[in-house]
């Protein structure tokens, strides 16, 4: 499921980045940088057995490194208002990603945003994605 949510995670937060270049393309410049995140890539790995052995199956994920600077929680699952944070870049990034939710929330027809966010600088990991109950009508399935 992890890996699922980082697939819908990773597509929602590029349907904001999309809505924020239509917007520039129809009214130029903003007059602020927009911060560049994405979410780590992922894979499953599973593992070769011999002798009849139940083969494992690992989740891979790319190493948030020291240049992400600490981990930070931007928003959690109970507020759409981003957790305090130490310096104003950090601030910066939270409010961005609050803004990501009400974009996602309206260009999704109120189906689906990211509720969790967290991560270094730019990496994000571990998201969790809400979703309405009728998602299913479109044929999707988390």
């Amino acid at each position: 499921m992890e890996i699922a949510c980082l697939v819908w995670a990773r597509v929602l937060l590029n349907l904001v980045y999309q809505f924020i270049e239509k917007d520039i393309d129809l009214h130029g410049p903003l007059p602020f940088c927009i911060p560049q995140m994405h979410f780590v890539e992922a894979a499953l790995a599973i593992e070769e057995v011999k002798d009849g052995k139940e083969a494992r199956t690992f989740l891979l994920e790319e190493v948030i490194g020291e240049s992400e600077g600490r981990f930070r929680k931007y928003l959690n699952n109970v507020s759409p208002v981003p957790l305090p944070l130490s310096c104003k870049e950090d601030m910066e990034r939270g409010h961005f990603l609050a803004f990501s939710q009400h974009v996602q929330y309206f260009k999704t027809q109120k189906m689906a945003f990211v509720s969790d966010y967290q991560g270094g600088k730019s990496l994000l990991t571990d998201p969790q994605v809400v979703t309405s109950e009728y998602i299913h009508l479109l044929g999707i399935s988390l």
